[in-house]
């Protein structure tokens, strides 16, 4: 049997089948195999030469003129629904990628033509050259885009309308007269604009409780100045979508806890510092770090007294914390202990045994 005999009892070659190259894979009497090249072309054409007798164990493979050619590729990016690479079709027009991406979003813009850029292998540095096309922006329309053929690696990017913006939402929580969300109507809207559209400031609420959030994160600023001068204070900033406002109501309390005898919580006094609310605690452990009081302020910020007996301001909502002295120091007191035991008990003994021996 010949090669075209079996090529004919498999019902023949396939349309996609690659001619100039066909593989005969032999095994030998000591079962080595060999490969005998074919050329279908020349076999099918009467070249006896490649229509080759065949032998038991042969193999053939003829391979499919897909297997040597790689996937094209085309991208689309911007506004579209459907933004990626697409598969390079024969014929495929810049409308039709726009169509197989799912056409334009709400967001594109309506200028008349959009840019396709295009691999450029003329010069080393350069790596694309842009051709624009005419595409109008309605799907109804689109076939009567200009027709504009794409090649492998070209890239059509669809612009935003810069017109085109969804309004931007801040939060404002706590003691005004209409807490809720609010859209940002212009992009230079401030702290005093949202305070005005939320009704204003209760009488009960506690100004220097103000607290701030950008991105997650707390940003100190003086409402009390907001309030005071609106739109001229370094403090009443633009606002950013997603930023967050909160008032608390008036607290008349000043809280204490860590390593004090009682923690507890205050009622607040005028005029009273640190030194006056740890005593209400019961005054410090002696495991209390003096060093690193920390008071939190009601907005959030954060301080440090230089030395524990100093007596700062205090206002309402305070929180004071008192850390515990660090591992060494608890090690280094807890052996000074350990040596004053020691000694007193040895003290004991000598005493004890000079009386017995009276």
């Amino acid at each position: 049997m010949r090669l075209l005999d079996l090529i004919k009892k498999a019902d023949g070659l396939l349309e996609e089948a690659f001619l100039p190259k066909a593989e005969i894979i032999r095994t030998k009497e000591d079962l080595t195999k060999e490969l005998i090249p074919i050329n279908l072309e020349k076999a099918l054409a009467g070249d006896s030469s490649e229509n080759v007798y065949l032998q038991n164990l042969d193999q053939v493979k003829i391979y499919s003129i897909h297997d040597f050619r790689q996937p094209e590729f085309v991208y689309i990016l911007g506004e579209v629904n459907k933004p990626g690479k697409y598969e390079l079709i024969d014929s495929m027009t810049v409308a039709d990628l726009i169509l197989q991406a799912g056409g334009f979003t709400d967001r594109a813009s309506p200028a008349e033509t959009i840019e396709v850029y295009r691999l450029d292998t003329t010069e080393v540095y350069r790596f694309s050259r842009a051709h624009k096309v005419k595409v109008p922006i309605l799907l109804e329309n689109i076939e009567a885009a200009q027709k504009f053929y794409l090649k492998k690696y070209d890239q059509v990017v669809i612009r935003r309308n810069p017109a085109f913006n969804l309004s931007p939402f801040v939060k404002i929580a706590g003691e005004v007269y209409y807490p809720g969300i609010y859209p940002i109507v212009h992009y230079r809207t401030r702290i005093s604009d949202i305070l005005e559209k939320a009704g204003g400031v209760k009488k009960d609420a506690y100004i220097e409780g103000f607290k701030f959030f950008r991105e997650g994160k707390l940003v100190y600023l003086d409402l009390k100045k907001i309030l005071k001068h609106p739109q001229k204070t370094k403090y009443d900033i633009i606002l950013m979508d997603g930023d967050s406002l909160y008032i608390p109501q008036n607290s008349y309390i000043v809280k204490v806890y860590g390593e004090v005898l009682t923690p507890v919580s205050v009622l607040f006094q005028k005029g009273k510092g640190i030194k006056f609310y740890l005593e209400q605690a019961g005054g410090l452990k002696d495991t209390a770090d003096k060093k690193r009081i920390l008071v939190k302020l009601p907005n959030g910020r954060v301080w440090q007294p230089r030395r524990w007996w100093f007596d700062p301001p205090i206002t309402p909502g305070t929180t004071i914390f008192v850390p515990t002295k660090s591992s060494k120091e608890n090690k280094f007191w807890e052996y000074t202990r350990d040596i004053v035991g020691i000694i007193s008990n040895v003290s004991t003994m000598l005493y004890l045994i000079y009386n017995i021996s009276k």
